[in-house]
């Protein structure tokens, strides 16, 4: 295929079949590799530092490391220094992936721009999928030789034992897939930047605590809920990981927790930053958000799939906390959701109409339209919700009891509070879209909003009285705090109650408005979105009419310099004699 015209190659595979395509396309790969990727490779290769950094950085580690092990070996056995060195490289190697990758990353598509070599850029004919793809590979080339550098400090805690070649091994594939994600992450943020040293400061202040919060969330904290599943993993160890892969039953857990939530935890945010990535270099006119829809439709799936384990996983009796849990998690995913479509374009531009004319059935569901991805937000979202509330609610035990009706009684008011909720946050930022041409201040608002619905209910309540110590949280005066979604857990509490108040009716009653606001807020989008798309098309078709105006007034204006000669040799001609004609003096014959 031709990388500037996207016609397919002359020499492409006979055959249709996906075996074939596959061969061909890897064929293609080795004898015209991406050109961006050549040419960062080539830029990179002529640096003197590069091989001196990584020289430093891997003496600098080994030094660490050995230090390290010559203090601890006098006070420790030999198994535990081994262990305590594993821990300690890849701890820091981890954060040198996590900060150096997306520097690397960042430094890509800001400098093309600071640079004015953009413009070059996309004269190439390039399309933006392949120019991210390219500066993708560059960085992640970069980053990889960080990694292959600092790998022979790796074997240092060989020297002492305590660890095994399975969990070496596991833990250098998960640092290139650590590595992956923050190349991309870097990527995204560079794509939005115009200038270097603005993609810089961003990309490592987010980056710098990003990478602590998933240390000690993720490294630390799941370490406990590890040893919990697998009593062979350590707790309190950041790199429990390789452990849990080499100590662990093979089992159904084995494949869902080890296997299935790690690969769509990687595989989705890695896939979500491309196409952030793509849509930041696809221009206006074109459909920047398509990839991003995809994107919404397999991770709704997904981490509603993902929300059904909890509820498996815990003991009968705590399968209604779990699915309360399992509801707030997909309602963030909701909520992000919000955020992340909250610049989609008002309407399709002419060329996407004209293009989505022969498109599938599907393809024209995802056309741009921040009212049309408003109602596919609530759709999706509403239907996500009632999936993890219907399997929660056939697995809370139904024999007859007041505990198990209690339990369904909360799933239910639940689930519905966070439906109103995430009806009300989509159909505000759609809301807010419709009315402001900048993409940033529809986000903004809705995180002012979303603090207003947490907080103010509370500042309210305080205001009128009902935090008083003679006030009762069940009282009618404490309903005042009810928009807060921090109000349903009061309504959760008085269930358990002989006595609930109104806690409930008001929880219920929030919930409803909600939803009615939500309504509301998506039928204005699509009214307001309805009368832009008029006003476009009007504006559009009177240019038309004036181009064409102009058009016949330049055809008739070059047709009458034509038409005048003719008219005028037309009465010499009637005037000279009979048979007689002039000379070139102008005499008669």
């Amino acid at each position: 295929m031709s990388l500037q015209t996207g016609t397919p190659s002359p020499d492409g595979p006979a055959s249709q079949r996906l075996g074939d395509q596959m061969k061909f396309k890897v064929a293609l790969w080795r004898t015209s590799p991406n050109p961006i990727w050549i040419r960062e490779m080539r830029q990179s290769a002529r640096l003197l530092r590069t091989p001196i950094i990584l020289m430093t950085l891997t003496v600098l580690m080994a030094l660490l490391m050995t230090s390290i092990g010559a203090v601890a070996t006098g006070s420790s056995s030999p198994a535990d220094v081994g262990l305590g060195l594993f821990h300690t490289y890849f701890s820091l190697a981890y954060f040198v992936v996590t900060l150096v990758g997306p520097a690397l990353a960042a430094n890509s598509i800001a400098s093309e721009r600071e640079g004015r070599t953009w413009e070059a850029l996309l004269l190439t004919g390039m399309r933006p999928a392949e120019v991210a793809r390219g500066k993708f590979m560059a960085a992640y080339t970069a980053i990889g030789m960080y990694i292959v550098m600092l790998a022979p400090v790796g074997a240092i805690p060989f020297l002492f034992g305590g660890v095994t070649p399975i969990e070496v091994l596991v833990a250098f594939a998960f640092l290139f897939l650590i590595a992956l994600l923050s190349v991309a992450f870097g990527l995204a943020i560079s794509s939005k930047m115009p200038s270097l040293r603005a993609a810089l400061v961003v990309t490592l202040l987010v980056a710098v605590m990003l990478s602590g919060f998933f240390f000690f969330t993720f490294g630390f904290g799941f370490s406990f809920v590890a040893h919990e599943l697998w009593p062979g993993v350590e707790r309190g160890m950041p790199v429990w990981v390789p452990a849990a892969y080499s100590r662990a039953p093979f089992d159904l857990r084995y494949l869902i927790y080890l296997v299935a939530i790690p690969a769509s935890a990687l595989c989705l945010p890695a896939w979500l930053l491309y196409e952030i990535t793509r849509a930041n270099l696809t221009s206006v006119t074109d459909d920047r958000s398509v990839g991003l829809k995809r994107w919404f439709f397999v991770a709704s799936a997904v981490c509603a799939a993902v929300g059904l384990v909890p509820i498996f996983a815990v003991e009968p009796d705590d399968r209604s906390e779990a699915t309360v849990a399992s509801l707030v998690c997909y309602g963030c995913v909701i909520v992000f959701c919000a955020f992340l479509f909250g610049g989609e374009a008002i309407g399709p531009s002419r060329r996407v109409k004209k293009l989505l004319e022969k498109a599938s059935a599907f393809r024209r569901l995802l056309t741009p339209g921040i009212a049309r991805i408003g109602r596919i937000q609530v759709v999706v979202g509403l239907l996500g919700l009632c999936v993890i509330a219907g399997v929660g609610l056939m697995h809370v035990r139904v024999d007859g009891t007041a505990t198990a009706a209690r339990k369904t009684d909360e799933i239910v008011l639940f689930a519905l509070y966070t439906m109103g909720y995430a009806t009300f946050l989509v159909g505000l930022v759609s809301f807010l879209r419709a009315r402001q041409t900048s993409t940033t201040v529809p986000r903004v608002l809705l995180a002012v909003g979303i603090f207003a619905t947490l907080v103010g209910p509370w500042i309210l309540a305080a205001m009128s009285g009902a935090l008083s110590a003679s006030s009762s949280k069940y009282d009618l005066a404490f309903a005042v705090a009810s928009p807060s979604p921090f109000y349903v857990f009061i309504a959760l509490d008085a269930l358990r109650r002989s006595d609930p108040g109104v806690a409930i009716n008001a929880s219920v009653a929030a919930s409803l408005g909600y939803f009615a606001a939500g309504a509301v807020l998506l039928a204005l989008t699509q009214r307001r979105c309805s009368q832009i798309e008029r006003d476009h098309e009007a504006l559009l078709g009177e240019a038309d009419r004036r181009l064409a105006e102009e058009d016949a007034a330049a055809e008739a204006a070059a047709a009458a310099p034509a038409e005048r000669p003719a008219e005028e040799t037309a009465p010499q001609e009637q005037a000279a004699p009979d048979g007689g004609s002039r000379d070139a003096g102008g005499d008669p014959a």
